[in-house]
């Protein structure tokens, strides 16, 4: 399942994230900005599995800290922009795969 795309601003650029669920047990959450010119797009991607999913927003400011890009440190607090806690898609009941039950 992966969410719509949502922009956002992150230091005067142009940006959009997404969030995935993947049949996996895995979640991720994937950001892309548009630095300079229009001309470059710097695609972050972070995952780990669905139990640890409310790791990823709580570790963002660390893991995003020393982010540069084209000489510029990135502020991290573009990232407030992004919903607290991240709600990531899941899969309703009525699209899972079940087995039937022989009586």
């Amino acid at each position: 399942m992966v969410s719509d795309p949502q922009a956002f601003s992150w230091d005067g650029n142009d940006a959009a994230y997404y969030l995935v669920n993947d049949t996996n047990q895995n979640v991720s959450l994937v950001m892309a900005v548009v630095i300079a010119n229009g001309s470059q797009l710097v695609a972050i991607n972070i995952s780990c599995p669905s139990e640890r999913a409310a790791n990823i927003r709580e570790s963002l400011p660390d893991l995003l800290a020393d982010l540069w890009v084209n000489g510029a440190l990135m502020s991290v607090s573009g990232i407030d922009a992004l919903p607290d806690p991240l709600m990531f898609p899941t899969y309703a009941d009525s699209e899972r795969t079940t087995t039937p039950k022989h009586r």
